[in-house]
């Protein structure tokens, strides 16, 4: 009925993995695209299966562009705060995600806007112990000078530098020693 036409016009049909078209767009579609889905109505906050919303997307994959975007129209919306709060299913907000990808520029767009350096996945592990894994130091650096606790422990009690020295990360093995 009008619903299910309400929702197709307006960006809002999902495919079988839950995503949306803005979800598609944010991967790595072009800025004109996801402007028009935002204009039209395309929810920044729909989740697919896995809870991911097109933030975690663009993120993930390191679009730029997209985080600009969803960010500006998050401000226009007051729901800023609600975006960078949002998980999957794995408890990762889009900080976890950009850290995971190695995305500095989009790291420190996360802090800017106000994305939680203490903030915990699932198995209770902090984005400095995800760049500390993978001995991203520049974005442990801007962790730590946002305030990041070096001595934050993850489900299995397990500090940044234990993750540094299991994956053989020498370089933040050094970092995480000085601080």
């Amino acid at each position: 009925g009008y619903t299910k036409l309400f929702s197709f016009v307006h960006g809002q049909a999902v495919d079988a993995s839950g995503s949306t078209a803005l979800h598609c767009a944010a991967t790595d579609g072009k800025a004109e695209i996801i402007e028009a889905l935002l204009k039209a109505g395309a929810d920044p906050r729909a989740k697919d299966i896995e809870k991911m919303t097109p933030l975690h997307f663009a993120c993930t994959d390191g679009n730029l562009e997209a985080v600009k975007l969803l960010f500006e129209h998050a401000d226009k919306t007051q729901e800023i705060y609600d975006m960078l709060e949002d998980r999957n299913k794995e408890g990762e907000t889009a900080l976890h995600a950009a850290v995971e990808g190695g995305y500095l520029d989009i790291v420190k767009m996360c802090l800017e806007k106000g994305g939680k350096v203490r903030s915990r996945r699932a198995n209770l592990a902090h984005p400095l112990h995800i760049a500390a894994i993978n001995g991203y130091v520049e974005i442990a650096k801007l962790l730590v000078d946002a305030r990041a606790k070096i001595e934050a422990r993850n489900a299995n009690h397990e500090t940044p530098l234990h993750k540094a020295a299991a994956f053989n990360k020498f370089r933040m093995v050094e970092f995480l020693l000085e601080k």
